[in-house]
């Protein structure tokens, strides 16, 4: 074998070793973060019957998470589950979709359309149901607290 073989192999065993114990550590670093716990409770709420049901828990999961990590939950009151899916299950098959975090990682699918609830007179219901704690900012909006 060359010299100049034997230095690329040591070389690539190297840094991929490197790498392997970064990707080993990196996860221990993430899972001690609370501010990651509310949207990965979120991510990994069972399904519901429907969509609506599958969003309102990941909702109840959510906010579980929030106050476990001494946040506040993102919204005033999460209203009754009849009350939402109720509400929810008038919006358009596309947004009920969207309004599950899970679904919300396809942002060029439901990005405009949760834009467009503010449009949709259910959508505005559905809304005005998870309206942020008083005093909260909203991202995107040109509300102040």
């Amino acid at each position: 074998m060359s010299r100049k073989f034997v230095w690329i192999m040591a070389v690539t065993v190297l840094s991929l070793s490197c790498k392997r114990k970064k990707l080993e550590r990196a996860p221990a670093h993430e899972e001690h973060d609370p501010r990651k716990a509310p949207i990965t409770a979120a991510m990994q709420a069972p399904e519901g019957a429907t969509p609506c049901d599958s969003a309102y828990n990941a909702f109840v999961a959510l906010e579980a998470a929030s106050v476990s990590a001494g946040m506040a939950p993102p919204w005033e009151q999460l209203p009754p589950r009849a009350t939402f899916n109720e509400t929810c299950a008038r919006l358009k098959p596309e947004a009920q979709h969207c309004l599950i975090p899970k679904s919300q990682v396809d942002h060029k699918r439901c990005d405009p359309v949760l834009a467009e609830l503010a449009t949709d007179p259910w959508g505005r219901a559905v809304q005005a149901m998870l309206k942020p704690p008083p005093g909260t900012a909203v991202a995107g909006s040109a509300q102040k607290p």
